[in-house]
């Protein structure tokens, strides 16, 4: 059965979108993994960091890898992260 990944996984890269790459706040996140679950995250700012809300999830057996990801800022700036099965992820500013 295929391990999902750690919440910080995604913490990581909004940081890195917004530390490195310009994106400001509020940002939306999609993931859908390989069987077909999907999220979707709200990150908005909150006393100087980013606060999380889940806004919409569907688990069909569990998040597995690899997953697509797709971060979109309040400045229309888009990205998609591939987040692979040996862990690794590839971040990619459209």
């Amino acid at each position: 059965m295929p391990i999902g990944p750690r919440r910080e996984v995604f913490a990581e890269v909004v940081a890195e979108l917004v530390d490195a790459r310009g994106f400001v706040a509020p940002l939306s996140m999609v993931g859908v993994a390989d069987d077909g679950s999907m999220f979707g995250v709200r990150f908005t700012q909150d006393n100087g960091g980013l606060k999380p809300e889940l806004v919409c999830q569907y688990v069909e057996v569990q998040f597995g890898l690899p997953m697509n990801v797709m971060v979109v800022d309040d400045a229309g700036k888009a990205a998609r992260v591939l987040l692979a099965l040996d862990g690794n992820r590839t971040v990619t500013v459209l």
